[in-house]
């Protein structure tokens, strides 16, 4: 059976079946999953951008080994 006790910060509990301490505030939890989705898709965009560049450095080597070719 799961019992909760409160403790001295608000907005905190302890489960006493697994001694841990649970935040019971689910606004700040929201905006935590909020926040760390937000970070996730920077990163995404971030790395796309990085492999395009990459991408864009292949082409212009291969550009100019082809004019370096005809010449």
């Amino acid at each position: 059976m799961e019992k909760l006790i409160k403790t001295d910060i608000p907005d905190l509990v302890r489960d006493m079946d697994s001694r841990a301490i649970l935040n019971t505030n689910t606004n700040d939890y929201l905006a935590y999953k909020n926040k760390r989705d937000r970070e996730r898709k920077l990163n995404n965009v971030v790395d796309e951008i990085d492999q395009i560049k990459q991408d864009m450095a292949d082409i212009k080597s291969m550009l100019q080994q082809i004019i370096g070719n005809r010449s």
